[in-house]
């Protein structure tokens, strides 16, 4: 996305590539969900005949997965907050303290995977989550810097001034970076529990049929929005400007990046299903340090020192956590 916005100054929006990125994977998981269905053990959208027999295969199934996935609307609901906080956030500390500060979704992830589903952790794993948010900072690190330069050619003229307002804008952007922290860590591990609840036999693509169909409506109304609100954030998932109408600027691109959008979404369903929430941190750090790589040969990106000792303490982590075979008792999850 970087190459598309930066080099070939496209100039789509960003919610519209998430919005048609959902309603592939509606249309993906609602297929996928047909074409189970008789194979798949989940009786929701199961329609009993006159004859005694039971038909799945038509589109009440899909209704019924609709009215029946009301668990999903709180994801909805936590993903929609989650997309309006780094708006605020940065406006009051900036990209780079709210870079450093989000790391610590990998600790709140593996909090809620201790009360949600009662896992417990080794010493040594816990020691592979700090090294692992230590490699994301230096990672990030150019980020950071960024930031930083940025703060002081605002303050040039303004230093040592700081009025209340400020002290408070302040302290309000660092409590809601922590309840964005807070929240990505819930709401990874809730839907985790969710696809692996044993009472409920609800497949992993009708759960993406559900959060696809109540996501849409969120981003309708976040793409209309963008039609009337300029969102002024270096974050900012882009806004009309001066372009009236809707999909106004697509390319073929802007459509790659949807279908590689609703992939990845189909694949972190995958990743917590048959994983779990604390490795998806994982995945997520190793994308990061991919990104960083490739941003250095198609951006031009600089690979320093921080940078580098940034993806050995990752890599480092990552050893650390998958060899550890310490063995702790592991309570079967609760029902949900």
């Amino acid at each position: 996305m970087n190459v598309s916005k930066k080099v070939l100054h496209e100039s789509y929006s960003n919610t519209e590539v998430l919005l048609v990125a959902e309603v592939v994977k509606l249309l993906v998981s609602g297929l996928l969900v047909i074409n189970s269905a008789g194979h798949s053990p989940s009786s929701i959208g199961a329609v009993h005949m006159s004859d005694g027999t039971i038909e799945t295969w038509n589109l009440k199934r899909l209704l019924l997965l609709l009215l029946r996935g009301r668990k999903l609307i709180v994801l909805v609901v936590l993903y929609s907050i989650s997309n309006i906080i780094p708006f605020f956030a940065i406006g009051q500390i900036g990209a780079a303290a709210f870079t450093v500060v989000m790391q610590l979704k990998i600790f709140t992830t593996a909090a809620f995977s201790t009360l949600m589903l009662s896992r417990q952790y080794s010493s040594t794993k816990w020691r592979a989550l700090l090294l692992l948010v230590i490699g994301c900072v230096l990672v990030s690190s150019p980020i950071i810097n960024a930031g930083r330069s940025n703060i002081s050619s605002v303050e040039g003229g303004n230093s040592g001034d700081s009025s209340p307002e400020m002290v408070t804008g302040e302290i309000l952007g660092l409590l809601a970076t922590l309840l964005q922290a807070t929240i990505s860590g819930f709401s990874s591990v809730y839907f985790e529990a969710l696809l692996k609840d044993k009472d409920d036999n609800t497949t992993i693509w009708e759960r993406n049929f559900q959060l696809a169909f109540y996501s849409i409506f969120f981003l309708c109304a976040m793409t209309a929005g963008e039609r009337w609100i300029h969102v002024d954030s270096s974050l900012a998932l882009s806004t009309a400007g001066d372009n009236e109408g809707f999909f106004v600027g697509w390319t073929a691109l802007a459509f790659v990046l949807s279908l590689l959008q609703a992939g990845g979404g189909l694949l972190v369903a995958g990743t917590l299903k048959y994983a779990d929430a604390v490795l998806k941190c994982f995945a997520t750090a190793v994308s990061i340090i991919l990104t960083s790589i490739l941003s250095f040969f198609f951006l031009g990106s600089d690979i320093d020192m921080f940078v580098a000792i940034g993806y050995m303490t990752t890599v480092l982590s990552i050893f650390n956590y998958t060899l550890d075979h310490q063995q702790l008792p592991q309570p079967t999850p609760t029902s949900r």
